[in-house]
């Protein structure tokens, strides 16, 4: 039997789904005393509607606007919007240190998220664990390369012992020890692993990590845009007019008559957005 009085743990992810319910029901209950935060969570529907879609260039248009407006980007959408960047390829650093460093802080971040999912069925929970899988294998890559450039195996040692501990007793991760172990007995055999087995595949490696980010983001749930083109967006356009405030009419006003919702239709209505200096001020 279910103790109905016993509260679950919440995560971050869990606060992600928990965005549209809880957010409905303070703007409609309370509408004259949350305008700011029915301006942020149009901006939410937004950005969690171009992520989940892949519509990546419009989710950083909108990321504009939230820092504009100087409300606060969901945790995970921030994460999402980094992952599914390209890796850095300019930088006061070598680029193979810029890349090592951006990986290296993903897969902090990553592993920060999968510990406050408490619950194993969360939807966010298998694909970040398969991104953290991908990363770690990539970053000791890319240590290998760095390796073999400075020749300074405590460092690369180190790095191996962080991602793959020495008292692991998963298959995978002694395997990955065993063959590293492996490659580092000859530098000839380290070189030759790098130029046939890794450079080749460097850049599509690294773009997987982008695909299995999306993925995540994938996980969104529905918003107030999936309504468009469908039955319910005539009781979308109810509460958005009973909201009154001036994003949420311009977003009934713009996408009234739409069949779906397009990125250039987000880039446009966050164009519109950016030419004002306050949300209140769109009208």
């Amino acid at each position: 039997m279910v103790d109905l009085d016993t509260e679950r743990p919440h995560s971050i992810a869990d606060e992600e789904e928990d965005t549209y319910g809880n957010c409905v029901f303070l703007i409609c209950v309370y509408p004259d005393f949350y305008t700011d935060i029915i301006e942020e969570f149009i901006l939410k529907n937004l950005l969690l509607f171009s992520l989940r879609k892949g519509f990546f260039k419009a989710a950083h248009s909108v990321l504009l606007l939230f820092h504009q407006f100087s409300y606060h980007v969901p945790p995970l959408a921030q994460w999402c919007l980094i992952a599914t960047r390209d890796p850095p390829t300019k930088s006061s650093q070598s680029i193979l240190q810029a890349q090592i460093s951006w990986l290296d802080s993903l897969i902090a971040i990553t592993e920060s998220f999968i510990q406050s999912m408490n619950q194993p069925s969360c939807s966010f929970r298998e694909p970040m664990v398969n991104y953290l899988t991908k990363a770690r294998r990539s970053i000791i890559h890319l240590h290998l390369e760095a390796f073999s450039e400075s020749g300074d195996m405590a460092v690369f040692l180190q790095e191996l012992n962080r991602h793959f501990p020495a008292d692991s007793t998963d298959p995978a991760t002694r395997q990955y020890r065993l063959k590293f172990a492996q490659l580092l007995m000859s530098k000839t055999r380290t070189q030759r692993y790098l130029d046939e087995r890794w450079l080749p595949h460097r850049s599509s490696t690294l773009s997987d990590l982008t695909d299995l980010a999306w993925k995540v983001a994938q996980q969104f749930p529905d918003v107030l845009l999936d309504k468009i083109g469908t039955n319910d967006w005539s009781d979308v356009d109810i509460v958005l007019r009973h909201l009154n405030t001036a994003m949420s009419l311009c977003l009934r006003e713009y996408f009234r008559d739409r069949s779906e919702c397009t990125e250039q239709d987000i880039l446009e209505f966050a164009h519109f957005a950016d030419t004002q200096s306050l949300p209140s001020q769109l009208f």
